[in-house]
């Protein structure tokens, strides 16, 4: 943005509250939001996301895995520049063995991407107006997490028309 970084990414960390589980349901909330950043050249950030996940294995009698179904939606702004939206629709599977837990799923997404903005570049229009759907539709997911207690560490793989790769650590039960 106007030269502020010179990077080819922009790490962000987003904080997840788990609220659950009551009746084998269970919240995922997540918020963050940032300032403007060098005399507001570089526009503030804010994404916030919701889902709920039921348990369908409490439902099975003897159910060798946890089984489960999801609905996720999440916002991403940058400023007036980007405005993207997901939403997720899936069922996941895992099973705990001692301090270890393999899981995986399934999933249709949809997302949107507007781009908005004027350049000073003179060998290009002024307005730069772009909207676009999300490339993936259904998403398959592997992972696995370790659990030490009170602190956990997951990292999994994506694989759909885009594959991408995940890691986090957690705290709590």
């Amino acid at each position: 943005s106007d030269g502020i970084f010179n990077t080819s990414i922009l790490p962000m960390a987003v904080p997840q509250l788990r609220i659950g589980s009551l009746y084998g349901t269970e919240v995922v909330l997540r918020f963050i939001a940032t300032p403007a950043i060098g005399d507001n050249k570089f526009p503030v950030i804010t994404f916030w996301g919701a889902g709920a996940r039921h348990s369908i294995s409490q439902y099975i009698p003897n159910s060798p895995v946890d089984i489960a179904a999801s609905f996720f939606y999440s916002d991403f702004n940058l400023g007036d520049l980007i405005k993207a939206q997901g939403t997720s629709f899936g069922v996941q599977a895992s099973k705990s063995i001692k301090i270890l837990m393999l899981y995986g799923g399934l999933s249709w997404e949809k997302s949107t991407l507007d781009l908005s903005y004027t350049t000073t570049d003179p060998t290009s229009t002024p307005l730069v107006d772009v909207s676009l759907n999300g490339a993936n539709k259904f998403r398959a997911t592997i992972g696995v997490g370790v659990n030490f207690g009170i602190f956990k560490v997951f990292a999994d793989a994506n694989f759909g028309t885009v594959t991408n790769y995940s890691g986090g650590i957690g705290f709590g039960r």
